[in-house]
């Protein structure tokens, strides 16, 4: 009987205490979280700039103003024209 006053006690202590101080208690874990992950947000965004982001080890070739093509240096370069980039397509004319 005891064990269950002690429960019991513990119980309503614990929900008194997040009744009075619930939204600090969230917004002080709130804080932690976010800063975590931002923290991890930014390690991630640093070790794929350093892996990927490095202009000496990649060539940038331009068909025209908005298509940008990336490409890794150490493979063959072999020559890109416009004509790369279009494929045509053949079709059937459907007769009604």
């Amino acid at each position: 009987m005891e064990f269950l006053l002690w429960v019991v006690l513990i119980f309503l202590g614990i929900r008194v205490t997040f009744r009075l101080f619930g939204k600090q208690i969230m917004a002080f874990g709130m804080k932690k979280l976010v800063g975590r992950l931002q923290k991890q947000a930014e390690a991630q965004q640093r070790a794929y700039e350093a892996h990927f982001g490095a202009g000496d080890m990649q060539d940038h070739l331009y068909a025209d103003n908005e298509v940008k093509v990336t490409a890794k240096k150490n493979h063959s370069k072999p020559d890109v024209g416009l004509d790369d980039f279009a494929q045509d397509v053949e079709f059937e004319e459907v007769n009604e």
